[in-house]
């Protein structure tokens, strides 16, 4: 707690000092982040759930669900090793933005988007399984497919508007 009022203090102080220099700010916040990321037991939540928080990702126990704040410039979501005899993850997600899933494996990475907007609760699968990675709609209707190049060995969910995703994540297995 006392590293992020440190930096947080050094930053103000950078701002009425008038530094300019890109880098300095880029820096200080970069460390600004890293201190909140450490003290903030809504992250640490998320990590006892078997998931990784990226940005602005939180636990909101009230809201039921993941909480991503992401902005244009910045993206906010969650990741995890996929377990033994997973083929993708069901979830049920509400927001606005941009909303991708990303899927990785040894020597890189592959990724589907689709656009969220305001309203009701929209039910995902992303799913990988005989050579391809595809999501899919409540209905089981393909909103994108595309040939899959590798093994996938983990999984991220990535906002870059502010969505909710709602508890919990379903895996489906093999």
């Amino acid at each position: 707690r006392d590293r992020l009022w440190a930096v947080t203090a050094v930053l103000a102080i950078q701002a009425w000092a008038g530094v300019k220099n890109v880098l300095v700010l880029y820096g200080l916040v970069a460390l600004q982040s890293a201190a909140f990321a450490v003290n903030n037991p809504a992250r640490q939540a998320l990590r006892k759930l078997g998931w990784e928080p990226t940005g602005n990702a939180t636990l909101d126990e009230k809201a039921g669900g993941i909480v991503l704040h992401g902005a244009p410039n910045t993206t906010a979501g969650i990741s995890c090793q996929v377990p033994a005899n997973t083929v993708g993850y069901t979830l049920e997600i509400k927001g606005e933005g941009l909303f991708t899933m990303l899927v990785a494996g040894q020597g890189g990475s592959q990724r589907a988007s689709i656009k969220l907007t305001a309203g009701e609760a929209e039910r995902l699968t992303v799913r990988w399984a005989s050579g391809t990675l595809a999501v899919l709609d409540g209905n089981g209707v393909p909103l994108s497919s595309e040939k899959l190049d590798r093994p996938v060995t983990s999984v991220s969910f990535i906002a870059s508007g502010a969505c909710t995703i709602s508890l919990p994540i379903r895996p489906n297995r093999q």
